[in-house]
C-alpha cells in the first residue's frame, strides 16, 4: 500500500491509488461566511466563485455558474460576451454559439458598402487602399485604376504617363512590354538611349538631359581652344602644363617639358614664374613666397 503524505490526507483528493487516504476521516470543518465551500471541502474567499479564474483545486467554484450580467450575452459554454457581438458574423464564444441561428442581417443604406461579414461602411471606403470592413473584404477584388493610371499586370496602379516611357515602373515590368515602336527624334533634337528626345544643344553640355544619362556619353573631342584629359575631360589650353593640375585624373601635368630655369623665379612650392614677378608687390606663387623677404632685399639694395 503507498504512503499520503499528511498534506494530502484528507483533503477530500484521493491521492492513493486505492483511495485510502480519504477513508475514515474526520468530518470537515464548515466554510465561513466569508467563503465559498468547493466540491473537495476546501474554502476560498466569497468572491473567488464564478470570477473566470479557477480557486477550487478540483474547478468547482466555476461550475455551474449563473447566468450573465443584463449587459451580456451567455454562450453555450457558459462564457459571457458583450450583447453587442452577439450576432455580429464574427465568433466571439469559444465555441462558436453566438452566431448560430441568427436572423437574416439587414440590408446596407444605398450609401453603404455590405461587407463579407455583413455589416456595413461608408460607401467611399470600398477600394480605397485601407481596410474598413473587419474581414478586410472592402480590399478584395477592386476594379481597375482609375481613368488617369495604366493598370500593370500585377494590379499595381502607375500614371499613364509613365506607359511605355521605356522605364520600367511597375514591379513587374509590365509597363514596358509590347509597346508601340519609339517616333523618330526631330532634326532639333538628339535621341538618348531610351529613345527619349532632349534638345540638339544638351548632347555633351557637362549636364545630363538624359534620364539614362546617354546624352554625355562617348562626346567628341575638346573644343580648338581647350585641351584633352585622359578622362576625357577638357581644360583650357593655358592649364595644360602650367604646374597645377586641372584635370581629375592629373594627365594635364604629365609629361610636360621642363621649364627654363633662366629668367624664372622658383617658388618655394616648385611652380616657376617670371623673375620679374619676384617682389612686384602681387603675390604670383601659390605659396606667396615671391613676396616673402621682399622689405629686407629692398633694404640691402638702398642702404
Amino acid at each position: 500500500m503507498g504512503t499520503a503524505f499528511p498534506p494530502q490526507h484528507c483533503d477530500r483528493i484521493p491521492h492513493c491509488r486505492d483511495g485510502s487516504d480519504e477513508e475514515n476521516c474526520p468530518p470537515q470543518l464548515a466554510c465561513a461566511s466569508t467563503e465559498w465551500t468547493c466540491g473537495d471541502g476546501t474554502c476560498i474567499p466569497l468572491e473567488g466563485r464564478c470570477n473566470g479564474r479557477y480557486e477550487c483545486r478540483d474547478y468547482s467554484d466555476e461550475d455551474r455558474c449563473p447566468a450573465c450580467s443584463p449587459g451580456e450575452w451567455t454562450c453555450m459554454n457558459g462564457d459571457c460576451i458583450p450583447t453587442a457581438q452577439h450576432c455580429d458574423r464574427i465568433p466571439h464564444c469559444r465555441d462558436g454559439s453566438d452566431e448560430e441561428n441568427c436572423p437574416p442581417q439587414l440590408a446596407c443604406a444605398s450609401t453603404e458598402w455590405t461587407c463579407g461579414d455583413g455589416t456595413c461602411i461608408p460607401l467611399e471606403g470600398r477600394c480605397n487602399g485601407r481596410y474598413e470592413c473587419r474581414d478586410y473584404s472592402d480590399e478584395d477584388r477592386c476594379p481597375a485604376c482609375s481613368p488617369g493610371e495604366w493598370t500593370c499586370m500585377n494590379g499595381d496602379c502607375i500614371p499613364a504617363s509613365q506607359h511605355c516611357d521605356r522605364i520600367p515602373h511597375c514591379r513587374d515590368g509590365s509597363d514596358e512590354e509590347n509597346c508601340p515602336p519609339q517616333p523618330a527624334c526631330t532634326s532639333t533634337e538628339w535621341t538618348c538611349g531610351d529613345g527619349t528626345c532632349i534638345p540638339l544643344e544638351g548632347r555633351c553640355n557637362g549636364r545630363y538631359e538624359c534620364r539614362d544619362y546617354s546624352d554625355e556619353d562617348r562626346c567628341p573631342a575638346c573644343s580648338p581652344d581647350e585641351w584633352t584629359c585622359m578622362n576625357g575631360d577638357c581644360i583650357p589650353t593655358a592649364q595644360h602644363c602650367d604646374r597645377i593640375p586641372h584635370c581629375r585624373d592629373g594627365s594635364d601635368e604629365e609629361n610636360c617639358p621642363p621649364l627654363p630655369v633662366k629668367k624664372m623665379w622658383r617658388c618655394l612650392d616648385g611652380c616657376f614664374i617670371p623673375a620679374y614677378q619676384r617682389c612686384d608687390g602681387q603675390v604670383n606663387c601659390y605659396d606667396g613666397s615671391d613676396e616673402d623677404l621682399c622689405r629686407f632685399i629692398y633694404a640691402q639694395l638702398f642702404m
